[in-house]
C-alpha cells in the first residue's frame, strides 16, 4: 500500500527545521520581514491567531482548574500578558505562536506536578529536544500528536461530564451541544462565536422570563422587579398592564432593578395615561433608569 507511505512528507509529519552545520544556531532563526506591515492581510491573521490562541488559553486554565486535584485557580491576565510577551519574541525570531495547551497541562497534572517549576522544566527539556534530537522528532506522524489530542478531549469532556450538563437544563446543554458541533464542522473560531451568541441568547431569554413578579391581592395588584429589566421584559410586562381590570390599583416596584432598559423605562411613564382611561389607579415607586440611593416614591 504505497499510498498508506507517509514518509517525509509536510503535510503528515513533523517538521522541525534542523541546525546548520555552518550557521549554526542562527540557522534556525528568522528575523521577521517588516515589509509586511503593508499587506492587510497580515492584520486579519494576526488579528484571527490572537484571538484563537487567547481563547484556546482561557479555556485550558478552565480545564485545568478542573483537573487540578488542589483546586487552584489560576490568574487569567497573568496568562494572557505572558502569553502576549512570548508571542512578541517568538515573532522576532522567526517562531510560531505559542499558547498554553492542556495537553501540557494534563501531563503536568498527572505526574503530580504541583508548582511552576514543571512547566519551566518542560520549556527546558522541549527546547533541548529540539535542538539534540531534531531530525528524530521529525519521525513523528501528525497523526499522533492528534491521537494525543482527541484522549485529553475525551478525558475532558467525558459522557458523566455531558450528563451533568445536561441535568443543569437546556440553557447550559444547548449553547454546549451548539458550541462543540460548531468547533468540530467549521474551526475554533466560528465554534466559539457562534456557541457565545446561542448562550447569550438563552442568558436574555432567560434573564426576561424571571425578572419580574406579580403579586394580587383583591384589586391591589403589586408588580416587583427582581433584577435588571431589558428589553426582552418588556412584552411580558405590557401584557401583565394591559391584562388589569377596571378598579386595579397596580403598584410597579422597582427598587431591586439597577438598571432599566430606555425602552421599558418609557413605556412605564406613558402607561399612566393609558391606566387612566382603563380606570385602573397606577403607581411606580424607584422607577429609574439608573437606581436611586434613598428610597423615593412618585404616585402619578
Amino acid at each position: 500500500m504505497p499510498d498508506w507511505y507517509l514518509g517525509d512528507s509536510s503535510g503528515h509529519m513533523v517538521q522541525i527545521p534542523l541546525i546548520s552545520a555552518e550557521k549554526g544556531l542562527l540557522s534556525m532563526i528568522n528575523l521577521p520581514d517588516f515589509s509586511a506591515l503593508t499587506n492587510p492581510r497580515v492584520y486579519v491573521i494576526a488579528v484571527t491567531i490572537a484571538l484563537v490562541a487567547s481563547l484556546e488559553s482561557l479555556f485550558n486554565i478552565e480545564a485545568s482548574e478542573r483537573i487540578d486535584p488542589l483546586r487552584r485557580i489560576p490568574s487569567s491576565n497573568q496568562e494572557l500578558v505572558a502569553q502576549g510577551i512570548g508571542n512578541i519574541v517568538s515573532g522576532m525570531i522567526g517562531g510560531l505562536p505559542i499558547t498554553s495547551v492542556v495537553v501540557r497541562t494534563s501531563a503536568n497534572v498527572m505526574s503530580k506536578a504541583k508548582s511552576r517549576l514543571s512547566t519551566i522544566i518542560n520549556g527546558v527539556l522541549l527546547f533541548l529536544s529540539l535542538f539534540l534530537a531534531g531530525s528524530v522528532l521529525n519521525y513523528i506522524p501528525l497523526s499522533c500528536l492528534a491521537a494525543m489530542l482527541i484522549v485529553v478531549g475525551y478525558k475532558l469532556t467525558q459522557p458523566h461530564i455531558i450528563k451533568g450538563i445536561y441535568q443543569q437544563g437546556a440553557s447550559q446543554f444547548i449553547p454546549f451541544v451548539v458550541t462543540v458541533l460548531s468547533i468540530i464542522f467549521t474551526d475554533l473560531l466560528i465554534g466559539i462565536a457562534i456557541g457565545a451568541t446561542v448562550g447569550l441568547l438563552f442568558v436574555l431569554y432567560t434573564n426576561s422570563q424571571s425578572s419580574f413578579r406579580v403579586i394580587r391581592d383583591g384589586n391591589n395588584v403589586l408588580v416587583k422587579f427582581q433584577r435588571d429589566m431589558y428589553f426582552l421584559s418588556k412584552p411580558q410586562l405590557k401584557e401583565t398592564l394591559l391584562s388589569l381590570k377596571r378598579g386595579d390599583s397596580v403598584l410597579i416596584d422597582g427598587r431591586y432593578a439597577t438598571f432599566i432598559d430606555n425602552d421599558i423605562y418609557t413605556f412605564l411613564i406613558d402607561f399612566a395615561q393609558t391606566a387612566k382611561t382603563m380606570g385602573v389607579s397606577y403607581e411606580l415607586r424607584q422607577v429609574t433608569q439608573r437606581k436611586r440611593i434613598a428610597p423615593t416614591y412618585a404616585p402619578i
